[in-house]
């Protein structure tokens, strides 16, 4: 098979990023992997034999729309591409369903989450979502939305992203007669940060040897170190900004607790890590939320936006020692079960092999 994808990671052009070395395992499936992303030049990088990386200068949707096709157009008259893969149901499955129909490919359709969606979001994700031979999510949550949708459950694949978990196991812990919260973040509206500040802001008043250490960054930074000056918890929270992967086991064996708090998220990576490294996660109802992170088995689901409901989940973590030990081993057990490499690879294939077909009219 022949795989073209499009997308918006430009992570990709970095040869030694996490996603970089996904798409060369990707690539040996095939005899050809293709990506192909909107940018503000014209880029091209090469992974390996089969893996190639083009970024395509357009700056705003209209123009990256057109450039898109016209290059993916381009593309196809060098290869016998057989499947196109999006990387959402909007934007670019918009693309892909037009590429696919002229060129009479099959149409693969990734549901990595669905954001805040406008009527027009809506409209589009559901023309694109019901021309699809196969749609490839990233968990049940999201099955369960497609098939509320009206969508075969034969054409929906169940294939969360895997990543190395490796370095995340087995973390000595760092001992400290302060108690941290951690968050590894966007510093988006999306993530829902400030929501965390108010909280602590409250039980810091009450526990005095808590902390809160937020990793990442985002167009929401100076606003949440706004957020933290009014509140008067500046010498309590630290923004450490953004970190390389590496590095990030570091934070996770000095934390106490791991906070996410998104009211979207397709699966939640970093929660992943932070129960692989057995830390208590308390985490809003999203993503893997009630899948890999259980309510009061392998964490605590914050299922409400309240500021009130978050304090009295940090105060329990805070103060029962024993549940959060048994709240961290069980969420380790359960990402020590999570598909293998291997699965997940054969889970791709099985998704495009499907999509090999004239998409649907």
């Amino acid at each position: 098979m022949h795989i073209i994808t499009i997308g918006s990671d430009k992570t990709l052009l970095d040869v030694r990023s996490a996603a970089a070395k996904r798409a060369i395992e990707y690539g040996s499936l095939v005899k050809k992997y293709t990506v192909v992303i909107p940018g503000n030049a014209h880029k091209h990088v090469v992974l390996s034999d089969t893996v190639d990386v083009y970024m395509v200068r357009g700056k705003y949707r209209v123009i990256q729309f057109f450039s898109l096709l016209l290059f993916l157009f381009r593309l196809s008259k060098q290869h016998q591409y057989t499947v196109i893969s999006s990387q959402d149901p909007y934007f670019f499955g918009l693309i892909g369903y037009v590429f696919s129909r002229v060129r009479g490919l099959g149409l693969e359709v990734q549901i990595h989450g669905w954001g805040r969606q406008t009527y027009i979001h809506r409209y589009i994700s559901s023309f694109v979502v019901s021309r699809a031979k196969s749609l490839r999510v990233v968990s049940h949550r999201l099955k369960r939305d497609l098939l509320h949708l009206g969508v075969s459950s034969k054409c929906i694949h169940i294939v969360s992203i895997y990543t190395d978990l490796s370095m995340f196991f087995s973390l000595p812990r760092t001992l400290s007669s302060l108690f941290t919260f951690l968050t590894v973040s966007r510093l988006v509206p999306i993530k829902r940060v400030s929501l965390q500040l108010k909280a602590f802001a409250d039980v810091v008043s009450r526990h005095s040897h808590a902390r809160l250490s937020i990793v990442g960054d985002g167009s929401d930074r100076s606003t949440l170190e706004a957020l933290a000056v009014s509140l008067g918890i500046t010498d309590k929270v630290t923004f450490h900004g953004a970190i390389s992967h590496d590095e990030l086991p570091s934070y996770y064996k000095k934390a106490d607790c791991f906070l996410c708090t998104s009211c979207s998220e397709g699966w939640g990576l970093v929660v992943i890590e932070a129960a692989a490294s057995s830390l208590p996660i308390i985490m809003s109802d999203v993503g893997c939320a009630g899948e890999v992170i259980i309510d009061k088995k392998s964490g605590l689901i914050l299922s409400t936006s309240r500021v009130e409901d978050l304090i009295s989940l940090m105060e329990e973590m805070i103060t029962k020692e024993k549940m959060r030990s048994s709240l961290g081993m069980s969420a380790h057990k359960v990402v020590s079960m999570l598909p293998t490499k291997e699965q997940t690879l054969d889970a791709y294939y099985a998704s495009w092999k499907q999509a090999s077909k004239k998409p649907i009219v």
